[in-house]
């Protein structure tokens, strides 16, 4: 008897929670300043063959190295 009451109450614990993250106003973190890419800019999109790991760590690596040979 005593577990079926201990269900219950963190059945009802859990849905209060649920219902109230999805009232509870979030804050939003906003700028300032708006984010100026300037013209000059060049942006590099590396794509993987798939998304199996291997080849989402060969993406990685890539990019880490073209990061490195730019800066």
């Amino acid at each position: 008897m005593k577990t079926k009451t201990l269900a219950k109450l963190y059945i009802i614990i859990l849905s209060i929670g649920t219902l109230l993250s999805l009232y509870i106003p979030k804050n939003e973190v906003t700028a300032n300043e708006a984010i100026v890419i300037p013209n000059e800019a060049i942006r590099l999109r590396i794509l993987a063959n798939s998304d199996l790991e291997v080849d989402q760590e060969l993406k990685r690596e890539v990019r880490d190295e073209v990061n490195a040979a730019i800066t």
